[in-house]
């Protein structure tokens, strides 16, 4: 049972069952500084076990669409909300003590359960989720997870081996706006049966919940501290140690949801770029590229032998259509407040996009060493082009860990955050800030997952340039087609004055090729390439501005950003795909 007490309120009553979980109408507790308590209490079940500890989640948007606990009885495979084969009854979940719809690991089988009444999906996505264990014969037989938009034509979204005991979470975002079926299938062949499969507290909500924090067996509250303005819901999961040796700690059914509306902490504008969309020509047509891993190695110093390039080779096709931009990584030393890194993204064209977006801390690694001062536990949160919140991550595989595993874009910690997102064409900003208030050297990166007929048309990153190993340094991916991409790449800073506090003055760019070696510098845009400049319609604001023009071929680059003698402040490195 959860609560939620802010500075100067009283604490809620609880109104609410502990299960299953409700949305909230609206919340009646608000707070005006962002630090606030989250508090619960816990009641073990007759003959359940001891919590080992609590996980506290937190959510920017919550709505329960379908809801089923399994506690009506399903009798040779019916009941009011299922319909499958005999095989399906229910039983009682060995590991939760609660029922269960089962089936049996038998020989040669491919038994399933069907949703009778199909579930909407709503425009924002969703996740279908449900409580499991699951005995089964390793390699050989699958706990299969089928869903369908016509009651005819299955596709298979999901499938287990083996054991677990745990919660399952799959996305159904590509189905956004459309009406689903859900379908539990067990196929096994003739060999070696085992227990089988238990489903309970099946759910498909619209909600973002992420990992806040892990509290001890005897914590019955946590501190919430720095939120900015908006309202976040809560709720609260034992822990508990697994029956499977070995394997991770089981999260068990999740408390009722609790609100709190912040109204007086404004977050800094997540503009990361000033320059208009309308200065973007997005003429060229691009070809779809080839799949791109992600492996960035940032480096540990910005002079002409380093890179910041990520490490993954674009296989070029035979076409020569024009290349494109294909993923943005940019260092730099993420700290607090308007300190915090900003990385932007605009998207031209008329297709939705698939996008990967990353922050990186604890994997970065200099000649296999972990980078002193790294930013230890970096969040990420992802804005649309108006300001408003879309979704957020801070360890990667509270969410989309599945998806994003079998993406090949998972960090090599589970602390790091990822964001695997389908836009629209338009602008967008991802904000990366340390856990707890956290400062240290982080990586911001955007990849585009997809290629096709729309293309990211701009990538720009605004963070705090310091000195040696804290300048920022943008690694960027040029295309993966045969011919050779034209650029723009500007380091921007007095133009941000009465924007951001403390622009840097006088900027300093580099553009280097993967080896390190110098292919243009530039202080004052004006200096060189000026009429060139100008006929993109991207000249800076500011003449102390640097910009520069080149036309590469495929391949990892790198753009330095320092401040002309060793001076600080915040400025902003963008490159642009222009034709």
């Amino acid at each position: 049972i959860l609560n939620i007490t802010a500075p100067k309120q009283q604490a809620l009553e609880n109104t609410q069952p502990p299960s299953p979980t409700p949305t909230p109408s609206g919340c009646s507790v608000f707070d005006t500084d962002g630090n606030y308590t989250v508090k619960w209490t816990y009641t073990k079940p007759e003959g359940g076990p001891n919590p080992v500890g609590f996980r506290v989640q937190e959510a920017t948007r919550s709505q329960e669409i379908f809801f089923d606990d399994a506690d009506e009885e399903l009798v040779a495979g019916e009941n009011s909300r299922w319909t499958g084969s005999d095989q399906w009854n229910t039983s009682v979940n060995p590991e939760t003590g609660s029922p269960a719809y089962f089936i049996p690991d038998a020989a040669e089988q491919n038994e399933s359960l069907t949703m009778l009444a199909g579930v909407e999906v709503p425009p924002g996505g969703a996740t279908l989720s449900f409580t499991t264990t699951q005995e089964t014969e390793l390699d050989f037989d699958f706990a299969h997870v089928d869903l369908s938009t016509d009651n005819v034509n299955y596709v298979n979204v999901a499938s287990f081996t083996g054991s677990f005991v745990g919660t399952r979470f799959i996305d159904i975002s590509p189905y956004a706006g459309q009406t689903i079926k859900v379908r539990f299938r067990m196929q096994s062949d003739q060999l070696v049966p085992a227990p089988g499969w238990w489903v309970e507290d099946i759910r498909v909500s619209s909600d973002d919940f992420q990992r806040v924090v892990d509290a001890g067996a005897n914590s019955t509250s946590a501190e919430i501290n720095g939120r900015f303005n908006g309202t976040y819901f809560y709720r609260i999961a034992g822990l508990f140690n697994n029956p499977i040796p070995g394997e991770p700690i089981v999260t068990g059914p999740y408390s009722n949801v609790r609100c709190v509306t912040v109204t007086g902490n404004a977050t800094p504008s997540p503009t990361a770029s000033p320059t208009p969309t309308a200065t973007v020509s997005p003429t060229v047509t691009p070809t779809p590229t080839a799949t791109v891993s992600p492996t960035p190695t940032p480096t540990a110093s910005p002079t002409p032998s380093a890179t910041v390039s990520p490490t993954p080779t674009p296989s070029p096709t035979a076409s020569a259509s024009p290349a494109q931009l294909l993923n943005l990584s940019t260092r730099l030393r993420v700290q607090t407040g308007d300190h915090v890194g900003i990385g932007g993204l605009i998207i031209t064209g008329n297709d939705p996009k698939r996008v990967v977006f990353r922050a990186l801390g604890p994997s970065m690694r200099v000649n296999g060493a972990p980078i002193q001062g790294h930013l230890q536990d970096p969040m990420i949160e992802l804005y649309d082009e108006n300001g408003q919140f879309i979704t957020a991550n801070d360890d990667w595989r509270d969410l989309q860990g599945p998806e994003i595993q079998s993406s090949g874009f998972a960090p090599g910690d589970d602390r790091e955050s990822v964001i695997l997102r389908t836009v629209m064409p338009g602008r967008y900003t991802a904000i990366v800030r340390g856990k707890g208030n956290t400062s240290g050297i982080g990586l911001v990166e955007v990849y585009d997952r997809d290629g096709g007929n729309t293309k990211m048309a701009n990538l720009s990153t605004r963070g705090f340039v310091q000195t040696d190993d804290n300048v920022m340094i943008g690694g960027f991916i040029a295309g993966s087609q045969s011919a050779n991409t034209k650029v723009v790449v500007r380091a921007i800073g007095p133009s941000l004055q009465g924007k951001v506090p403390n622009p840097l003055d006088d900027p300093m760019l580099e553009l280097r090729n993967a080896n390190g070696g110098l292919i243009r510098s530039n202080d004052n845009w004006k200096d060189s390439q000026r009429t060139e400049i100008e006929n993109t319609g991207l000249a800076p604001t500011h003449d102390a501005e640097s910009a520069l023009v080149e036309t590469l071929a495929p391949g990892n680059y790198t753009g330095i950003v320092r401040g002309k003698l060793d001076t600080i402040g915040i400025a902003l490195v963008e490159i642009y795909n222009v034709p």
